[in-house]
């Protein structure tokens, strides 16, 4: 399920992923955005993803989108269009 956060954020939730799977389905969502060029005036415009994943067990949700929105950052300051995720 995709939820917009506000502005340029968004949540995916994925509940019944295995958590072992969870940077490779990342990944695909990653790669799927670099390589799809949005089309305006007849322009490619190329978009990149910077992701935060949180893995948990018992957080609740402020503290859940407070670790991914840690995350977020880290994988832009690494160069952008990266995944973190912590565990």
């Amino acid at each position: 399920q995709l939820y917009r956060l506000g502005g340029d954020e968004f949540a995916i939730l994925m509940p019944e992923t295995d958590p072992t799977k969870i940077y490779e389905v990342l990944n695909r969502v990653r790669s799927a955005v670099e390589h799809s060029p949005l089309i305006y005036l007849r322009a490619k415009i190329y978009c990149t993803l910077s992701i935060g994943a949180v893995v948990h067990s018992n957080q609740d949700a402020e503290a859940l989108i407070y670790q991914s929105d840690l995350q977020m950052y880290k994988s832009k300051q690494h160069g952008r269009n990266r995944i973190s995720i912590t565990y």
